[in-house]
């Protein structure tokens, strides 16, 4: 009877063994499986929180590198507009100079002895020398006219002054008979074929704006008559007591230094633009793209202005 017992006694350890073993066995794959997840819960919490960082540090370096290109291209442009306005106000300055000192020659023209004057002569060339430029059908030999001309002249030295001492290419005055007086070192460019060129300065813009508005203008921009380079114009109208029109004094700025500006922003992907008072593109290479005057912008299509 002694030897079914001790078998007994072995089927039952057998099973409490097998089911402790089972039970670590259950227990380390529990355990397992909890560490697995676990690991993956702290992997998704770092990788995540890399990206939220990453997209953190993106975007503030991206707004730091957006307002350093903000400041540095408005650093740029207000250095730009600095330079135009500065070129605008000092032509204001001169040509109102010029103006007021005509409308003294000729408020009190007793005062002053008439100067001498002569059309472009090409032996002068490269010589800074006053000229006089006739409209087709103007009488040369006008008294009045050879009279207001002969008090003109007295302003040809502080004209040609003015040119060298600001490096300007030319300063001139329209009157309204239909001559032009003016100073500079090119008398060739009056000349196609040795054939003196005519002018009449009712005709261009820089008079007839300056006349209609009755006071400094800046135009919207024109070709040259003689140098056939763009240029935005100064002009002032000059009156007498009752308010009759005497002349129109004006001159030239030259956008060539501008256009090159406005030309390279366009290569590097930008639009820098020079307007006018009135919103109005001044330069004509970008001037389809933006509001202008009708009538210039027919003009800068066909390539000049008359």
């Amino acid at each position: 009877m002694k030897q079914p017992k001790k078998k007994w006694l072995s089927g039952i350890q057998s099973k409490v063994f097998l089911l402790i073993l089972l039970t670590i066995l259950l227990l380390s794959a529990a355990f397992a499986a909890i560490s697995i997840n676990n690991n993956n819960m702290l992997s998704h919490m770092v990788n995540l929180t890399g990206e939220k960082q990453q997209e953190t540090v993106s975007e503030v370096t991206g707004r730091i590198m957006d307002q350093v290109v903000t400041d540095n291209f408005g650093r740029t442009n207000w250095t730009s507009a600095q330079f135009a306005d500065k070129l605008f106000a000092s032509a204001k300055e001169r040509v109102s100079f010029l103006a007021d000192c005509l409308k003294n020659i000729f408020d009190a023209p007793d005062d002053y002895e008439p100067k001498p004057y002569a059309a472009p002569n090409l032996a002068n060339d490269g010589l800074w020398t006053p000229k006089v430029i006739y409209a087709t059908g103007t009488d040369e030999n006008d008294p009045v006219l050879a009279a207001r001309l002969g008090l003109t002249a007295n302003l040809s030295d502080m004209m040609i002054a003015l040119c060298k001492s600001f490096g300007m290419s030319d300063i001139y005055i329209g009157l309204p008979e239909g001559a032009l007086f003016t100073v500079s070192d090119h008398s060739s460019d009056w000349f196609v074929d040795g054939k003196l060129l005519e002018y009449n300065p009712r005709t261009r813009i820089w008079y007839q704006q300056a006349a209609d508005a009755g006071q400094l203008i800046f135009t919207n921009g024109e070709w040259d008559a003689n140098t056939g380079e763009y240029c935005v114009e100064c002009a002032m109208p000059v009156y007498n007591a009752k308010g009759e029109l005497q002349a129109v004094v004006g001159m030239d700025l030259y956008l060539n230094e501008m256009e090159q500006v406005m030309g390279n922003s366009v290569l590097g992907g930008e639009y820098h633009l020079l307007v006018n008072h009135l919103g109005y593109a001044v330069l004509p290479m970008q001037a389809e793209l933006f509001p202008m005057a009708s009538e210039d912008r027919g003009e800068i299509a066909a390539g000049k202005s008359e």
